[in-house]
């Protein structure tokens, strides 16, 4: 009987122990229900299933360990995470560390993963896979406010020296030839963009439109188109190669006379002459050196009757030749677009005179002191080096302002004399 008892423990002792080595974690039995305890090797067997530790009991549950991690620069709300393509975890703005809510299996593969971006940032997962083997605690969440780039094409950039800003800032110098630009610093979304011309190129003005907005998107639609220029104190001029050329007048003093910020559309050729496209200059009728011009009378009677006694100006009254050809081109649709075309005042004139030093007009009754002939500036091709009338009355009220191109001499003298003409519209 002792005999059949011993090998009934023995066989009981070695389930127990086959059970027990298998792993710390796994233990179907429980040694002490087999036999009495009072049995050394059965004490010992049922000591051991009673320990501590992650040894799962006789259900066949397996060790579980969580998954979380770290996170910075959540400062929106909308984040959803998810570990293994499920177990969606929202996490609130400002938090700075996560856990899933189900933890998984020791030995069991993980993958933190970004399901949802929060609002107006990007968030990105370092170190978010592996196998856990204890709590994973090493993904890190990084997050930072999704940012565009700015930039756009660009037209008639033939010359170096362009630096484009966005913002007052982030200077951009963009080479001869380029048809494209980029800043080098993008925005965050939401934010606000202005690009502007911080310093032309040689010789061109460059304009931008469509340059400002709000970036929800990189933003692609900012357009330059550079034209060829001539830059001076009192304004930019810029060849508009339609036949016309745009001055910006500067707001200031120049040649004696105060002048307000605004802009001027002059006819490039002389009355009488033919802008030639091919060329872009005025040789499309006549032969040299006038090429068509023709002179003009201020009005046929030296006094006050072609022009407002108040503003001393051409107004269409009386017989003025000088006024019907600039006043010619407003018919039907206009020339160029425009239907205001007429004869410039004196000091509109004034702006046109190129002296040898560039910086400076002559004041009423003097020349330059020096200047090229044609004494005008050369987006101005074939101008005839004589004298070109003005709508404005001199003293006495006989007499009209001119400006003689041969000299740049800005004098006045009889209403009846004939003049050439370049017609002005605007502002």
């Amino acid at each position: 009987m002792e005999n059949k008892t011993n090998k009934k423990d023995l066989s009981l002792w070695m389930e127990c122990l086959t059970v027990l080595t298998l792993a710390a974690t796994l233990t179907f039995v429980n040694c002490q229900e087999k036999s009495d305890a009072k049995t050394p090797i059965f004490a010992a067997a049922a000591l051991a299933s009673r320990g501590s530790g992650t040894v799962a009991t006789a259900t066949g549950t397996a060790a579980t360990y969580t998954i979380g991690g770290t996170i910075t620069g959540l400062t929106a709300t909308g984040l959803v995470l998810q570990n293994n393509a499920g177990n969606n975890l929202t996490v609130a703005s400002g938090a700075t560390s996560f856990t899933f809510s189900t933890a998984i299996a020791t030995g069991t593969a993980y993958a933190v993963t970004v399901k949802t971006q929060p609002t107006g940032l990007t968030c990105t997962v370092s170190s978010g896979t592996g196998t856990a083997t204890a709590n994973v605690t090493t993904p890190s969440i990084t997050c930072a406010a999704v940012t565009y780039t700015i930039g756009g094409t660009i037209t008639g950039l033939t010359a170096t020296g362009l630096v484009l800003q966005n913002n007052a800032g982030n200077d951009l110098t963009v080479a001869s030839g380029a048809t494209t630009f980029t800043f080098s610093t993008a925005i965050a979304t939401g934010t606000a963009y202005a690009v502007t011309v911080k310093t032309q190129p040689t010789g061109l003005f460059c304009t931008v439109t469509s340059g400002t907005g709000t970036a929800t998107a990189n933003v692609t639609a900012v357009t330059l188109a550079c034209v060829t220029a001539i830059v001076r104190n009192w304004g930019v001029f810029t060849d508009n190669n339609n036949g016309t050329i745009q001055l910006a007048v500067t707001a200031g003093t120049f040649g004696g006379q105060t002048y307000t910020a605004q802009t001027l559309t002059w006819m490039k050729c002389s009355h009488g002459q033919a802008w030639k496209s091919s060329t872009n200059d005025c040789t499309g009728t006549g032969t040299a050196t006038a090429y068509g011009a023709t002179g003009v009378q201020y009005c046929n009677i030296a006094d006050q009757s072609c022009n407002d006694a108040g503003t001393g100006l051409l107004n269409g009254t009386g017989t003025s030749s000088a006024y019907t050809a600039c006043n010619g081109l407003n018919a039907g649709a206009g020339t160029y677009g425009k239907t205001n075309w007429r004869v410039p005042t004196k000091n509109e004139l004034k702006l046109l005179i190129e002296c040898n030093t560039t910086t400076t007009m002559p004041n009423d009754g003097a020349d330059c002191g020096g200047s090229p002939s044609p004494s005008i500036n050369t987006l101005f091709p074939n101008t005839v080096a004589t004298k070109y009338s003005s709508s404005t009355t001199a003293s006495p009220t006989s007499d009209a302002w001119f400006v003689d191109f041969l000299d740049s001499r800005v004098d006045s003298n009889t209403k009846g004399t004939s003049k050439y003409v370049r017609c002005v519209s605007g502002p």
